[in-house]
């Protein structure tokens, strides 16, 4: 018998030819890659699943994320910039122990050069005072946390923005819709 030709399979010792054509048991380095790639792509797919489901009560998609029936709403109106049959609606909610605007824009097509930014104004003082809560998503409905700092007595007027991408911070000037809050 030469060396490297026998092989034992279950008790039974075979030598040369067959000893060669005894198939290895267990998956191999092929099997163990391609084990180690699924079970990468479900983990990262249990992962986004997770981070979906856990960011649609806060940032839209869900019945957290609209205004409900008894909640009072603010109409937005569309203002002469606005683009045709744009509207929307929003209320204030807490969710969880915080304050959100719940915004529902319609009518609103993605802008090439920026983004909407919601804005609360301060109806009862001087213009020009704001706070700027958030930029909506691609999505109809958004949430936006309302700081606790902001009196909403006083700061309530809702304003959509078309804020292009220039690096300011400040309100473009360029309103879209417009309400009050009740």
């Amino acid at each position: 018998m030469r060396k490297g030709t026998a092989a034992q399979d279950g008790g039974v010792v075979l030598t040369g030819r067959a000893a060669r054509h005894v198939r290895r048991r267990g998956p191999g380095w092929g099997g163990v890659v391609a084990i180690a790639a699924l079970a990468a792509i479900m983990g990262a797919l249990a992962g986004a699943g997770a981070t979906a489901l856990l960011l649609r009560g806060r940032y839209g998609g869900d019945a957290a994320a609209n205004c409900r029936p008894q909640d009072a709403r603010a109409r937005l109106d569309a203002l002469p910039e606005a683009p045709r049959g744009a509207s929307g609606y929003a209320c204030v909610r807490t969710i969880d122990g915080e304050r959100r605007l719940i915004v529902r824009a319609e009518g609103m097509p993605v802008q090439a050069d920026g983004v909407y930014e919601a804005w609360l104004l301060d109806g009862t003082g001087p213009a020009g005072r704001m706070e700027a809560l958030g930029v909506l998503g691609k999505g109809p409905n958004l949430s936006l946390a309302v700081p606790a700092t902001v009196d909403l007595a006083r700061y309530d007027v809702i304003d959509i923005s078309a804020e292009p991408h220039d690096g300011k911070a400040a309100h473009s000037g360029r309103s879209m819709l417009r309400g009050k809050l009740p």
